[in-house]
Parts: structure tokens; C-alpha cells; sequence
């Protein structure tokens, strides 16, 4: 899948079996961009009313749902400061 940009434009280019989304799921804002499909996928849509109903029956699983969410994301923020310092380089 592609990220673009509001103007269109490719940003970056995102793996197979990844997931989309995830900041505004989590924090409930708007969207920052679009993903669209290079070829034809088949995705799994999680409705926010639908995992607040789950991880509010079960604190353990909520736990670690989150814990792995705030280290995936610490991952990717990883990435984009690495990409920030080869940008500055360049």
C-alpha cells in the first residue's frame, strides 16, 4: 500500500500484513493521510465501538494490547527520526 500526501503525492510505501490507521483509532483525531492499494488486498477493519467493548471486559488483554500498540509505535517514531537525520545529511 501507498501513504499520499493531501496533494496526491507518494510519502511512503507500507508492507504486506501491516496496520493503517492505528494514530487516529487510538487517539480518535482525524486522519493525516491516505493509504491506497498498489494491487488488489483484502483488509480487516477493526471498529473502534468493537475494541472498546472487548478491552473493557478484560484488563489483562487491554494491558498488553497497549503495551504492544506504545512499543509499536516508539518503533516507528524510531524510524522517522532516522529518516529525519538522513534528510538533514542530505
Amino acid at each position: 500500500m501507498e501513504v499520499l500526501a493531501e496533494d496526491g503525492s507518494g510519502l511512503a510505501l507500507i508492507a504486506p500484513i501491516s496496520a493503517v490507521g492505528e494514530v487516529g483509532f487510538i487517539t480518535g483525531q482525524p486522519r493525516s493521510a491516505t493509504v491506497r492499494a498498489q494491487e488488489p488486498s483484502s483488509l480487516m477493519v477493526l471498529e473502534s465501538s468493537a475494541f472498546e467493548n472487548l478491552v473493557s471486559q478484560d484488563a489483562e488483554l487491554r494491558a498488553s494490547i497497549y503495551h504492544n500498540v506504545v512499543r509499536w509505535l516508539a518503533e516507528k517514531l524510531r524510524d522517522a527520526d532516522d529518516l529525519i537525520v538522513c534528510f538533514r545529511r542530505t
